[in-house]
């Protein structure tokens, strides 16, 4: 009940807390979804939007937009997956030791609890795939047809939905051949890869050409990430301390990092443990491939946490912690508590300073503008000033440019059908004095505090 609490309590904020720019792409998904369908829906897409085509579904059953209903949906998502990963731990544990699990894994992880009250994709996906290992575990203990196959398709929505969860495919094929050498297992790992890769592939290539047809404009809502593995990284002690830094401070806390550690040694002897270290190494895998020391994000680290958590309630049955050793069990307990008052996870209840005008300037973009109005802003979230001010437009990223690139960017897409420039910060324009010069031509329609808007 207190980790459905933590989840539930201002559950209303806008979209600009912790994560906000993955926030306001799912949301943008979701609207999408909810005004033009599937069909004529015009954003890049990666994965299957199962997500937010049932937060649109619901939005349609409701008759409005109301983004608490995407928060809720990743609260009942999370609750889901704490059950599944309760009775995952169960087949190996005793149920004191899966209930410390739980604890460890629902309750004393910063960044699952961010996570799993947000608007994002994250918990559904997080859901299934443990759904998948818990029936293809128990598939692999006592084999029935149906267990693997509900493993299978559950494996198969977890990585059309995000690919990213791909790790989870290292103890998803231990437990589909837990018998080294049998060929019928190995034809049964033929057929899992098979009935998961098949649909992924094929959703990728009609993504890929999907997305390719949306280039000539590029509507807000279109986001190219790319992911670079470093192999220096694996050489590079700084590189380390800072994945270790992050898997202390978000994943895991630094209260129950060191039972981990303890779990993981105490646990290697045992080979039906070797899953859930094979579930670390995947997660180990995915921060190497897709985290630079430059671009860590907290929300990476979620893959660590039901597989860390299984370790920790390992060390902690050995230690007794919750029975005898009283103290220590309290000490523990009060530090990982401590842990989620932190400033970091308060972030979590609470929009980021320099975001808190951005509803507002939404709405007056909305007030200003007409619906087929073209938009150019050049605030570093230019996508959640156009969510909430439901416009399309641009992004003149003026970093890289100097003042006569911006200018010819703004001619270009004024001749495009751009009919407003959104500066949402005039500290954004001081070391462009000839952009400030040309602005000059165009009548400002709106000014307050920092933020000027130029009818172009």
């Amino acid at each position: 009940m207190l980790g459905i609490a933590i989840r539930l309590y201002q559950i209303y904020p806008a979209l600009l807390e912790s994560v906000s720019n993955r926030q306001i792409i799912d949301a943008y998904i979701v609207r999408g979804l909810y005004e033009r369908g599937f069909g004529e829906l015009k954003l890049h897409l990666f994965g299957l939007p199962l997500y937010h085509l049932i937060v649109a579904g619901l939005y349609k059953l409701v008759g409005l937009e109301i983004e608490e209903v995407g928060r809720l949906l990743s609260v009942a998502f999370s609750l889901g997956a704490a059950v599944f990963f309760y009775k995952l731990m169960q087949l190996y544990g005793s149920k004191r030791q899966a209930l410390l699990g739980l604890i460890y894994f629902y309750l004393l992880s910063p960044v699952h609890i961010i996570m799993s009250r947000s608007f994002l994709v994250d918990e559904l996906t997080l859901f299934s795939g443990i759904v998948s290992l818990y029936f293809l575990a128990k598939n692999s203990l006592r084999p029935r047809q149906m267990w693997f196959w509900l493993g299978t398709l559950m494996m198969a929505i977890t990585l059309l939905s995000k690919f990213t969860f791909g790790y989870l495919l290292l103890p998803a094929l231990w437990w589909v051949n837990p018998r080294r050498g049998s060929s019928g297992r190995w034809s049964m790992m033929g057929v899992f890869a098979a009935m998961v890769m098949i649909p992924v592939i094929a959703w990728s290539l009609y993504t890929k050409a999907a997305n390719e047809a949306l280039i000539g404009g590029q509507p807000t809502g279109e986001w190219n990430i790319l992911y670079v593995f470093s192999p220096q990284n694996l050489i590079d002690p700084g590189y380390w301390i800072n994945v270790s830094y992050f898997l202390a401070r978000y994943a895991v806390t630094f209260a129950w990092l060191p039972l981990v550690f303890l779990g993981l040694v105490w646990g290697y002897r045992d080979k039906k443990l070797t899953p859930f270290y094979l579930w670390l190494v995947g997660a180990l895998g995915f921060i190497l491939a897709f985290s630079v020391p430059s671009r860590t994000h907290n929300y990476y680290f979620l893959a660590f946490v039901p597989a860390a958590a299984f370790f920790a309630a390992l060390a902690s049955d050995r230690l007794k912690l919750g029975g005898k050793n009283t103290v220590v069990t309290a000490g523990l307990l009060i530090i990982g508590l401590a842990s989620l008052v932190s400033d970091d996870f308060l972030k979590a209840y609470r929009t980021y300073p320099p975001y808190q005008r951005i509803p507002q300037v939404g709405r007056v973009v909305r007030d200003l503008t007409e619906a087929q109005d073209i938009i150019v802003t050049s605030a570093y979230r230019t996508e959640a000033i156009l969510y909430f001010a439901h416009r399309e437009g641009w992004e003149l990223r003026l970093g890289p440019l100097n003042d006569e690139a911006a200018i010819r960017q703004l001619e270009e897409w004024r001749g495009q059908g751009a009919k407003y420039y959104v500066v949402y910060d005039q500290e954004e324009l001081v070391s462009k004095p000839l952009l400030r010069e040309y602005l000059k031509t165009y009548p400002t329609v709106w000014a307050e505090g920092p933020t000027i808007i130029y009818r172009l």
